[in-house]
């Protein structure tokens, strides 16, 4: 079994500044942390600018920007999982961790799967 994972822009407060960040979720997951929960994802100009990708397609590969990407541990339960590859028709196939080696700063604990 294999999951989507969504890649999400998400705004942060860093040290004053407007920074920005990618979080990388199972795409049937919630948020499960209060500031997650609160956050709003960028609108579709600002996503392109920060990314280099379209709304739909934004991966965590190949980003315009230095924007730190995140790994929720929703997506550890799956083999592979399918995050977008830059435009909505395209995605990869790849392993979670393998995924978190290559581009992430770490793991972070934001969200829950439902109930099965």
């Amino acid at each position: 079994m294999a999951a989507v994972a969504l890649t999400c822009t998400l705004p942060s407060r860093s040290t004053g500044t407007r920074a920005r960040r990618l979080i990388s979720v199972a795409g049937a997951s919630r948020a499960s942390v209060p500031s997650a929960a609160r956050s709003r994802m960028l609108d579709a100009e600002e996503t392109l600018a920060v990314t280099g990708h379209a709304v739909g397609g934004v991966c965590p590969f190949g980003l315009a920007t230095n924007v730190p990407v995140w790994v929720d541990v929703s997506l550890q339960g799956f083999p592979t999982v399918f995050p977008a590859a830059g435009c909505r028709e395209s995605s990869v196939e790849i392993a979670p961790q393998r995924m978190a080696a290559l581009v992430a700063r770490g793991w972070v604990d934001a969200c829950v799967l439902p109930p099965v």
